[in-house]
């Protein structure tokens, strides 16, 4: 990929979320690859602290049914129930099919 395209990622994802910071960016781009990812393992992803990802899952879920943050949502594991998953809501799928497009 070229530079171009990571600007128009960037401007897509802006379209969707309103003005989002860029550990918000970083955190729907894990989510999008790996759903089902854990906030244990985001937090490692991204090297920040526990807290700051736990902020950043808040403001991407919604806080009503017409909230326009509505990206993802956890779900508690099947087989580990104190573990919780975090996968995209229907918003979330189709950021990820139009970012798809580019590549």
């Amino acid at each position: 990929m070229e530079l171009r395209d990571y600007e128009k990622i960037g401007q897509i994802i802006r379209e969707e979320m309103g003005n989002p910071t860029a550990l918000m960016m970083h955190v729907v781009w894990i989510v999008m690859n790996n759903e089902g990812i854990t906030q244990g393992e985001i937090t490692k992803m991204v090297g920040t602290s526990k807290a700051a990802v736990s902020r950043v899952l808040k403001k991407m879920m919604p806080e009503s049914s017409a909230d326009s943050r509505d990206i993802i949502y956890q779900e508690p594991d099947a087989i580990d129930t104190r573990s919780l998953g975090v996968y995209l809501r229907p918003k979330g799928k189709a950021l990820k099919k139009r970012l798809a497009l580019l590549q």
